[in-house]
């Protein structure tokens, strides 16, 4: 199962809808990037009207928001002409019941506070250097190529883990937390409106998808009766929408 595709046309998003034979409630997974052409984020906001739920994503900690302002950084660039998430839906029209169900603030500073400290100073400085980088000498295909998730980590994934399994590495603390206090929200969600005739989108970065869309697949009987890509961003370079 994959939710973002690097592709001989650009990059795309596939928007997956799960239904279940025990829930009258629908699922519709729209994985998220930070960056992408003003069209993508015109279907995205298609895909929630309308919608009775929705379940979005969102950390008000300093690091995932610098981190969320780092790609401002390369979106700027006149190689790479995109918009951001943010700007792109700040003025999206808002139906039915937005429920939040990321992990708050102080429960990741816990997580947080457990990398090394070295690894902390020096992520964030680092980090803007290389979206800085990106902004003046990156274009489209570069960006494209950090974005790919499978619902299946890579090899390489694996065996960092392994490799690591005693130590707090910085996937496990900024990833794999933040994917149980998801999963923990979505399943006290999911008892609440399963029986609901509406239908709920979840509005959630692409590297989050895995585990939710497991989530529902293994332990509530969905499946995915539709599918189709949409495209992020292409790679020629349009300039600013």
């Amino acid at each position: 199962m994959q939710f973002i595709e690097s592709s001989v046309v650009g990059v795309r998003a596939a928007i997956l809808r799960l239904r279940s034979p025990s829930a009258r409630c629908t699922y519709t997974l729209i994985p998220m990037v930070h960056v992408g052409e003003l069209a993508f984020y015109e279907e995205v906001r298609r895909e929630l009207e309308g919608r009775a739920y929705v379940l979005y994503e969102g950390v008000r900690h300093p690091f995932v928001e610098r981190m969320s302002r780092n790609f401002e950084i390369a979106a700027g660039s006149p190689r790479i002409g995109l918009v951001t998430q943010r700007e792109a839906l700040a003025e999206a029209a808002r139906s039915g019941e937005w429920i939040h169900i990321d992990t708050p603030a102080d429960i990741f500073e816990r997580h947080w506070r457990r990398l090394p400290l070295w690894m902390r100073v020096t992520v964030k400085p680092l980090s803007v250097l290389i979206f800085l980088h990106m902004r003046w000498f990156g274009d489209r295909r570069e960006l494209g190529r950090v974005l790919p998730i499978a619902d299946l980590r890579s090899r390489q994934e694996i065996y960092d883990k392994r490799d690591n399994a005693t130590k707090p590495d910085a996937f496990s603390i900024l990833v794999d937390e933040r994917d149980r206090h998801i999963v923990a929200m979505l399943e006290r969600v999911h008892q609440r409106i399963q029986h609901t005739d509406g239908s709920a989108a979840i509005l959630f970065g692409a590297t989050h998808m895995r585990a939710i869309a497991r989530y529902f697949i293994e332990h509530h009987g969905y499946q995915v009766r539709e599918s189709r890509w949409v495209t992020v961003f292409g790679w020629d370079t349009l300039g600013r929408a």
